[in-house]
């Protein structure tokens, strides 16, 4: 038995994600502050807590100040009036009936899907809850968050002599006086909170409510929060890899008998040395002789003393007075003695053992991890991850895991198998992009006569890929020398972008739209930089004009990319040339960046960067202010090579342009670029298409 799916509204961010779950393993995704938590505490919440119900602080936080917010304009106009609490009564139940409190769904509510196999999973527990046995493989549960209205009403009337006092105090400013009462208002709101759970149908329409204990019986769940208790401090006295191990131990039968062995031993030990008896003579022996004086009766309760341990007590013992040892060289170590990330490793692995040690085929088995690289460096992570998939892909039992690490994602090695968690404008809600469905949309489909679009994502999966699902933002560039440029100009020049999470992806100017599919599925603004790449051999104006590229990336993106990103259906594929309607050098120039849609924009060499068809050139020209085709001696360029400390070849020729420059240059283009750096010129030299992008991604 496996839960499928969960749909999860109104929990803090999440106020609408579906969840699907894979067999063994789904690895969820995304920067800090995106709802990998939230998704972490709500599914131990709703699997394991035993807390009563949820908070208020679990709400989303916008959903319910607005609801606050209605309440309040309408109950100040109640107020006003000056009603006794019968009259309240009349007012506020004609407020419900035309607001009806559950009717705006800004409570939590959850919709589980849980699939089982007939032939090999043990039914005996669970199949009572089965709506549709015969028709389906599945059985269906909800959970919903309900605002009682009575219990509302009542507790507003039980509040309302200190709302009416808040309210009419003259020495509370308005502002002062609002936040108050919206507070004591949130607090009713939580106290009037009801929860239920529902066996149901696959519309989860027909519905049958059963006990929180008998929903949570189902399952048997094992959570590894990210903030967990490790040693690394002689001071501290957790000592949580012992309790840990003996936790692991203390569920054996052999263990169980030998500490039964132990308190029976012990017991007689205690018998032979007349313990009760020593410790009764040096504590209260007087004691008694004085509660009978002053009890003033003859029948007294005479204090005594049962000493009788039991294999708990023995458990506990060696709880309290045992530590990890580690074995270097035959020294022995304390469990301080070892940093957090290796503790962070012993003790999640010790969580595992202990997890599989105790899965019950009669229940719904899951792990969840968060951020099982917390103190790790990144092969101790992998190391890690390898060893937890080994296990879960055989489907024992399933697995979730929450990470923030492009280790962890880079070695999931099925992208079917992740949920990416993103941020959206709105700062209140976070959206979940199944991997799966992405997979769905590319299945088949092909990039061109030999690129199956799912091999190409599948190869470079571990290149730039788990970069970017934890970006705000992405740049993709050509080669090196726009990865030192952009670095440098984007850390001195572009503070928002520095500040922001960008990722950086080098791909060629062919495979620059490959990724574009994945850039439209995540929802992540791109700047592309690319090079215009008309023929080496063209340099004058009219010529250029006339030329066309051999840039897939900017040959698709004139044609194509706006309809690419405002049609969700539409795919990519490879533009193939139409020599009867070539687009020409001109035709780029004319459109100046490609599409004006805000999530992805081309900027590439134009007629501002002087006609040059790479980024070297366009640097030059800019430092020089010239076109491609003027010429410099070969002595100016021996002096300016001087002068400004950059390391370029120059040809052996009299009259030489920049193109001659940057060919005879072009197997040390990184050590031109490096020069540009040190030298401190690389502003300067920034060519127009280049700086035009960074503005269009750095503002809003």
């Amino acid at each position: 038995m496996q839960v499928k799916k969960i749909k999860i509204k109104n929990y803090k961010k999440l106020i609408n994600i579906d969840l699907c779950l894979e067999k063994d393993i789904t690895l969820i995704a995304g920067p800090n502050n995106a709802g990998k938590t939230s998704i972490v505490e709500f599914l131990k919440f709703l699997f394991g807590d035993t807390k009563d119900k949820i908070e208020l602080t679990e709400l989303n936080t916008k959903l319910l100040d607005d609801w606050i917010e209605k309440f309040y304009v309408s109950y100040k106009s109640v107020l006003n009036k000056n009603l006794n609490d019968s009259k309240l009564v009349d007012e506020l139940t004609s407020y419900f009936m035309i607001n009806p409190i559950n009717d705006i769904q800004i409570l939590p509510e959850a919709y589980i899907e849980i699939s089982y196999n007939k032939k090999d999973d043990q039914l005996s527990d669970i199949i009572r809850y089965s709506f549709e046995l015969e028709e389906y493989n599945s059985i269906y549960f909800k959970y919903l968050c309900k605002l009682n209205d009575n219990k509302f009403k009542s507790f507003l009337i039980e509040n309302n002599k200190k709302i009416i006092s808040r309210y009419k105090n003259k020495n509370i400013n308005d502002k002062q006086k609002k936040l108050s009462i919206k507070k004591i208002l949130s607090t009713i709101f939580q106290n009037s909170i009801d929860e239920c759970y529902y066996y149901t149908n696959s519309l989860y329409l027909d519905e049958c409510e059963i006990k929180k204990t008998e929903f949570k019986q189902l399952f048997n769940i094992r959570v590894i929060n990210a903030l967990r208790k490790l040693d690394d401090n002689k001071n501290d006295s957790n000592y949580s890899l012992s309790k840990t191990m003996i936790n692991i131990a203390s569920k054996t039968d052999e263990y169980k008998t030998k500490l039964e062995d132990i308190s029976d031993d012990l017991f007689v030990k205690l018998e032979e040395n007349n313990i009760e008896k020593a410790i009764l003579a040096e504590s209260i022996s007087k004691f008694n002789d004085e509660l009978k004086l002053t009890s003033g009766s003859e029948s007294f309760a005479k204090i005594g003393l049962l000493i009788n341990p039991e294999t708990e007590d023995i458990n506990n013992l060696l709880k309290d007075s045992t530590t990890v040892q580690y074995n270097v060289e035959n020294f022995n170590l304390g469990e301080y003695s070892q940093g957090l990330g290796y503790s962070n490793m012993v003790y999640m692995h010790m969580s595992q053992q202990n997890f599989e040690k105790n899965i019950d085929p009669s229940k719904i088995n899951i792990m969840i991890i968060e951020e099982p690289e917390s103190h790790m460096h990144p092969q101790m992570q992998t190391s890690f991850f390898k060893k937890i998939l080994s296990f879960y892909n055989k489907n024992i039992s399933q697995c979730i895991i929450s990470s923030h690490s492009v280790e962890i994602v880079n070695h999931i090695e099925d992208i079917n198998k992740l949920r990416v968690i993103r941020n959206t404008k709105n700062l209140f809600e976070a959206k979940l992009y199944d991997l799966r469905e992405f997979v769905k949309l590319i299945q088949n489909k092909k990039y061109d006569e030999i690129t199956d679009k799912l091999d190409f994502y599948n190869f470079f999966f571990t290149i730039g890929f788990p970069n970017l699902i934890f970006s705000n933002k992405a740049i993709l560039f050509e080669g090196d020398s726009e990865r030192i440029l952009l670095k440098y100009i984007i850390r001195g020049n572009y503070e928002n972008l520095y500040n922001d999470y960008i990722s950086y992806v080098q791909v060629g100017g062919a495979y620059a739209k490959n990724y574009f599919d994945l850039l439209k599925f995540l929802n992540i603004k791109t700047l592309v930089l690319t090079d215009i790449d008309y023929k080496k051999d063209v340099v004058k104006k009219d010529e250029i004009l006339k030329s066309t590229s051999s840039n897939a990336t900017l040959n698709y993106s004139f044609r194509e990319l706006s309809k690419f990103l405002s049609n969700p259906d539409f795919q990519i594929s490879e533009y193939m040339e139409n020599k009867e309607n070539a687009i020409t050098i001109e035709d780029i120039y004319k459109t100046n960046n490609f599409s004006k849609h805000d999530l992805i924009r081309i900027f590439t060499q134009n007629s501002n960067d002087k006609y040059t068809r790479t980024l070297e050139e366009a640097m030059f020209t800019k430092l020089l202010n010239i076109n491609v085709w003027d010429t410099l001696t070969q002595e100016e360029w021996k002096n300016l090579r001087k002068k400004e400390k950059l390391k370029f070849s120059i040809p052996n020729k009299q009259n030489i342009t920049v193109r001659d420059i940057i060919q005879s240059t072009s197997n040390n283009k990184t050590d031109f670029m490096y020069s540009v750096i040190l030298m401190s010129k690389y502003k300067d030299m920034l060519p127009n298409y280049i700086k035009d992008g960074l503005e269009w991604l750095q503002n809003e």
